[in-house]
C-alpha cells in the first residue's frame, strides 16, 4: 500500500529548535523554507499494513516501501503591528497544510491561530477482511490549532488542536457476522483533540531540551475506537558542532477505549512509545541557505489485542532550503 512519508526523525529537530525562540522575526517581510524528503520505511500495521491478513488474533505482518514528501514554511511578517501570516506542512505523521496568524502581545506572549486540512493517507475500507485481498480508501479531515506561546515571556507554550477525521468508504466489519450497532462500535470516524502543554529549557547555549504533556482524547463514533489518555514528549537538540546539529526525540503515549471491542469482547488498552534521531548537516556542498537532513526513527504500539498492535522503523533524509 501506499503511505504518505513519516517524517518522524527529520521533523524533530524542525520542531523544538524552532519553538525555543520568538517565532515572530525582528525583520519585516517574507521568510520560509522548502524541504525535499525522501525515505524508506518498514510498518506492520493491520489497519494500513499489508495487503493480506490470515488471522484477526496475531500480529499484523510487514509491508515496506519507499516514499518521497515535501515540506513548506512561508511567513510575512509586520514589524509595526508584530503579526505574522503564516503557511505551513504542520509537522507529525497526519501531513496536515496550515495556514493561519501569529500575533505578539508584548510580555504577555504570542497567539497562534491556524486551520489545518489534511488528506490522502491510505487505509483499508474493512481492516477486518480476513483472507482476501483488502481494498484501500483514504482518510482526510479539517482541523484548528490554537496556541499561547512564551506566555508571560516564560519558557511555557500552550497549544490546544483539533481536527476531524474523515474515511472516504467506512467499512469496517463489513466481512464478519456483525450486527449494524456492533459494526458502528468500529466506526473510525470522528474528532481528535489535544492539549498539550510544553517547555523549553537551554541550560546553556548548546543544549537545548524540551518536554511536553499532552491529553489526547479520539473522540471516535466508534466507541470501541474512541479512546482517551496521556502523552510525554521529551525532545533534546545539541548545537555545539561546527557546521552540524544533533537532535532526538521521544514519544510517549497511553490510551484506552470508550467500549467493549464487538470483535474481541474487550476494551482496548494501547500503550506507545517512538524514538527518532537526526543529524542535520549545514551548507552542504558550501551552499548557502541549505541544509542537508538525515534521521532514524522507530515506534511501537502494544495493546493488550493482537490485532491493533504495531511498528513502524525507517530512514529519511531530506534536503531544505531556507530563504
Amino acid at each position: 500500500m501506499n503511505k504518505k512519508l513519516l517524517c518522524v526523525a527529520i521533523n524533530s529537530v524542525m520542531i523544538f529548535t524552532a519553538q525555543a525562540y520568538d517565532q515572530i522575526p525582528a525583520t519585516a517581510g517574507f521568510a520560509g523554507s522548502v524541504t525535499l524528503a525522501v525515505g524508506s520505511r518498514s510498518l506492520k500495521n493491520n489497519i494500513a499494513g499489508a495487503e493480506v491478513i490470515d488471522s484477526l488474533y496475531s500480529s499484523p505482518k510487514t509491508d515496506s516501501g519507499t516514499e518521497v514528501g515535501p515540506g513548506l514554511e512561508l511567513s510575512y511578517t509586520f514589524i509595526g503591528s508584530r503579526t505574522q501570516l503564516f503557511a505551513c506542512t504542520e509537522h507529525g505523521d497526519q501531513g496536515d497544510l496550515g495556514a493561519g496568524i501569529r500575533q505578539g502581545l508584548g510580555n504577555l506572549g504570542n497567539l497562534r491561530a491556524s486551520l489545518l486540512l489534511s488528506g490522502g493517507d491510505e487505509v483499508w475500507k474493512d481492516p477486518y477482511a480476513v483472507g482476501v485481498e483488502r481494498d484501500d480508501t483514504e482518510t482526510s479531515g479539517t482541523g484548528m490549532i490554537f496556541g499561547w506561546e512564551h506566555i508571560f515571556e516564560s519558557d511555557f507554550d500552550i497549544t490546544y488542536s483539533q481536527r476531524s477525521i474523515e474515511v472516504d468508504d467506512e467499512f469496517s466489519g463489513t466481512a464478519l457476522r456483525l450486527t449494524p450497532a456492533q459494526r458502528e462500535l468500529l466506526n473510525r470516524e470522528g474528532d481528535e483533540k489535544t492539549l498539550a502543554v510544553s517547555y523549553h529549557w537551554m541550560p546553556s547555549s548548546v543544549h537545548l531540551i524540551t518536554p511536553s504533556l499532552s491529553y489526547v482524547n479520539r473522540n471516535l463514533d466508534g466507541g470501541a475506537m474512541a479512546m482517551d489518555g496521556m502523552q510525554f514528549d521529551l525532545s533534546y537538540a545539541y548545537l555545539g558542532l561546527q557546521g552540524w546539529e544533533l537532535g532526538a526525540h521521544l514519544t510517549s503515549s497511553a490510551l484506552k477505549s470508550d467500549d467493549v471491542n464487538p470483535i474481541f469482547a474487550k476494551k482496548q488498552d494501547l500503550d506507545s512509545y517512538a524514538l527518532g534521531l537526526e543529524a542535520t548537516y549545514l551548507r552542504p556542498f558550501n551552499l548557502p541557505n541549505w541544509e542537508l537532513s538525515a534521521g532514524l526513527y522507530y515506534s511501537k504500539d502494544n495493546s493488550n489485542i493482537k490485532f491493533y498492535e504495531g511498528e513502524s522503523q525507517g530512514i529519511d533524509l531530506a534536503m531544505t532550503y531556507t530563504f
